[in-house]
């Protein structure tokens, strides 16, 4: 079983190149859980690019336990995940919540459907 809003630890996740293991941050359903990947620092790519760049909600080490250091939620896409392969970690605290929401309401990246699941 799985609860929205929560970030769970993915083993060899299929949605990065090396499959790495990775934290995600699910927010919808649609019928699998769905959610955005998080990253121990933003990409090059992604800082020349504004558009991109506002899709990132950091997350603090020292409010999220799991985390060695500051991290950043990559809102500008989207993925699907199996329920099997999702270990819960931490539910997302209110204000991390809020500043999701708030990046997928602006992102163009982010399909409509997927931002009314979300907002």
């Amino acid at each position: 079983m799985f609860a929205l809003w929560h970030i769970y630890y993915v083993s060899e996740c299929v949605h990065t190149t090396p499959q790495k293991d990775k934290y995600v941050a699910i927010v919808c359903a649609n019928p699998n859980p769905y959610g955005f990947l998080i990253n121990s620092k933003i990409h090059e790519y992604i800082q020349k690019r504004q558009y991109l760049l506002d899709a990132q909600v950091e997350i603090l080490a020292d409010k999220y336990g799991f985390l060695t250091h500051s991290s950043y939620i990559d809102c500008s896409k989207i993925f699907s995940f199996k329920i099997k392969n999702l270990h819960s970690i931490q539910k997302i605290q209110n204000n991390t919540k809020v500043a999701i929401k708030v990046a997928v309401s602006k992102a163009i990246t982010v399909e409509d459907i997927y931002k009314k699941l979300i907002v």
